[in-house]
């Protein structure tokens, strides 16, 4: 007898290979761009405000009174028109002031009469005080005097010689230029401290606080390329 064959084993299925899924690393965000450049620095700013504060002022001084006395000027030149003559006056003599370091120099002048053949009408009038340890005597010989011309002729100004010149309307025209000149240098310079005063100090302020934000985004932005970067491998 013969023994049953054996049934055929089927051969088993290959395995498929199995498909792993990489987990998708979560992406960090990138810092935001930091400027290559910083701002401009704000402790500049406050260093041309504190050494011009007190320059500033002393020129508003100053305008000020040159702005007084071109007014002053003006007014008491304005009465004067076409009634002064200037007279050369010559130096008669030297008073020294008892306690003071001062010596005042007197000078001799004639007005001539308004009147033609009139008879003329000496003055004295002061010509200048000098000051010192011990003041100085020198004095010039001759000085030129303005002179308001009437029934009492009054001294109104003097100086060197050939230095003054007799009021009239053109004269009188260009101390009032000279008046808007003066006040309009002031107001501008008003204008322009108080720009200053107040603008610097904002102006420091804001550049300084964006030159601090500026150099912590670089911080931020370096932080992070750093961190971005792979680990390297191990083994």
């Amino acid at each position: 007898m013969h023994s049953p064959l054996p049934a055929p084993q089927t051969p088993p299925a290959p395995e498929r290979p199995s498909v792993v899924r990489a987990t998708p690393t979560p992406s960090i965000p990138a810092a935001p761009a930091a400027s290559r450049r910083l701002p401009f620095p704000g402790w500049p700013l406050w260093l041309i405000f504190g050494l011009g504060i007190f320059p500033s002022l002393l020129a508003l001084l100053v305008l000020g009174l040159a702005k007084d006395a071109s007014i002053d000027v003006a007014a008491r030149q304005a009465p004067l028109i076409d009634r002064t003559i200037v007279v050369t006056g010559t130096l008669d003599s030297i008073d020294t002031t008892s306690g003071m370091p001062n010596v005042t120099g007197y000078y001799t002048l004639e007005v001539p009469a308004e009147a033609e053949g009139g008879t003329p009408i000496e003055l004295t009038a002061r010509g200048g005080t000098n000051w010192g340890f011990p003041p100085s005597k020198d004095f010039p010989e001759q000085m030129s005097f303005l002179v308001e011309r009437g029934a009492d002729p009054t001294v109104v100004d003097s100086g060197r010689l050939g230095s003054l010149e007799p009021v009239t309307a053109a004269s009188e025209r260009g101390d009032r230029m000279d008046v808007v000149i003066a006040v309009a240098a002031w107001v501008i310079s008003i204008i322009l401290f108080w720009v200053c005063a107040l603008g610097l100090p904002i102006l420091a302020v804001v550049q300084t606080v964006r030159r601090r934000r500026a150099r912590a985004e670089r911080a931020v932005a370096a932080g992070g390329h750093r961190w971005t970067q792979p680990y390297p491998k191990r083994g």
